[in-house]
């Protein structure tokens, strides 16, 4: 059974991903928040990966990475330069995907209409480019969506900018050969 890092594993996401993903992998999970429930097939490591050596310590082993996060790139992109570093001769660096938004060309995922800064990408998902390939990744923008879709999925047309002022950004991977 292959070995997948989840970072930030404390979180709101980290916490509804791990029962889907248990059975199909074992979990190496990490975060600077303990994690105490442990379930069958999961181990904890605690680490800050904005810190390279904590980064290559959770990242020994594993059969795949995939890191989501706000990167904050405002003031610099130093926490992504840190993230794209080689890991091992193993995993080599970390890719970022390159997701748009469904309509179009545009790749922010942060936008605030009352704010003076411009949309920008600042939330990002990095992956093991040698051990997984990028089988589709979009920015999720609601109002971008099709009423009809957006109906059968029962979301509403503000949904994405009423929630936050980040939206997500999805990937699906598959093992590369």
């Amino acid at each position: 059974m292959k070995t997948i890092l989840m970072t930030g594993a404390a979180g709101r996401i980290g916490t509804f991903l791990r029962p889907e993903l248990a059975g199909k992998y074992k979990l190496r999970l990490s975060d600077i928040k303990p994690i105490r429930d442990l379930r069958p097939g999961e181990t904890f490591v605690r680490a800050d990966i904005s810190k390279l050596s904590d980064m290559l310590r959770v990242t020994k082993g594993v059969d795949a990475v995939v890191l989501g996060a706000d990167l904050n790139l405002v003031t610099g992109g130093a926490p992504l330069d840190t993230l794209l570093q080689p890991l091992d001769r193993r995993q080599g660096a970390l890719a970022a995907t390159a997701p748009k938004h469904v309509s179009g060309s545009q790749d922010w995922t942060w936008r605030d209409v009352h704010s003076p800064f411009p949309p920008s990408r600042l939330d990002y998902v990095l992956y093991s480019a040698r051990t997984l390939v990028v089988r589709r990744a979009f920015v999720l923008e609601t109002e971008d969506l099709h009423a009809d879709l957006r109906g059968r999925l029962g979301l509403e047309a503000g949904s994405s900018q009423r929630l936050s002022d980040h939206r997500p950004v999805i990937a699906d991977f598959a093992w590369a050969p």
